[in-house]
């Protein structure tokens, strides 16, 4: 059995305090032992810093670590979700990243220095999730400058997790494709069943047709009171024979 940590958002805590703190994190991870470890996350964010030392102490803990977004990953909470090596994503859960913020005050040159180092900042971020995704640093950064909110599915196709948890099956890249496999063999398998099946009827209504042209030009050339007979009964009738054996 897996050993659970949860980090949910309280009145008081976020990512960086309390029962969210990096500190906290670690003494879970501790009391861990090795066994393998569920972190669930609903949180709107925190601490950037704090964030990243979680999420290095989740990458460098002995065991495997999956990270679950229950409702909310958001700002430094997305950064923990990447901690894990397998990510599963709740559908009904959303994620959300932004360029990381500050509340700051003085003068000109310590807001520049303030504004450098939060460039700092969101180059460290976006290589997390650079190295999760597998986007390169232009995207992630269009991603992040423009307060990108994701669905379980989006998230998905952009790499950033592995798993939609729909409580009934988890979806994964390879369960789609097979899904669309099977379906376009159902398809290939449906199509070729109604082409015979079309062929089949086909045939049956031009056979039918040509015995009705048949009989039909039959009963015109010959009148009601000559009977047709096939050459099997002629060859019965001795005089009929006769004339057919001398008809060469």
């Amino acid at each position: 059995m897996s050993y659970k940590i949860y980090l949910y958002d309280t009145d008081q805590d976020c990512i960086g305090t309390g029962s969210l703190s990096s500190s906290y994190v670690q003494w879970q991870l501790e009391a861990a032992a090795g066994q393998d470890v569920e972190v669930h996350i609903s949180s709107a964010g925190g601490s950037a810093f704090d964030a990243i030392a979680i999420y290095d102490l989740l990458k460098k803990y002995p065991g495997s670590v999956t990270t679950y977004i229950d409702a909310l990953a958001a700002s430094a909470a997305s950064i923990v979700a990447m901690g894990g090596k397998t990510i599963v994503m709740s559908k009904y859960a959303l994620l959300m990243i932004h360029k990381p913020m500050v509340d700051t005050g003085g003068n000109s040159d310590e807001l520049l220095k303030d504004v450098q180092m939060l460039n700092v900042v969101q180059s460290r971020l976006a290589q997390i999730y650079m190295d999760k995704t597998g986007l390169d640093i232009a995207n992630i950064n269009t991603l992040i400058n423009a307060v990108t909110w994701l669905t379980a599915d989006q998230a998905l196709d952009l790499g950033f997790i592995d798993q939609v948890e729909d409580y009934a099956a988890n979806i994964t890249n390879k369960t789609l494709i097979r899904g669309y496999q099977s379906k376009y063999i159902l398809f290939i398998n449906l199509t070729c069943y109604f082409k015979l099946k079309w062929i089949y009827f086909n045939n049956i209504i031009i056979t039918n047709f040509y015995r009705i042209c048949v009989l039909t030009t039959l009963k015109t050339v010959f009148p009601p009171k000559y009977k047709i007979r096939t050459l099997r009964e002629l060859q019965t009738k001795p005089q009929i024979k006769a004339k057919i054996m001398n008809f060469d």
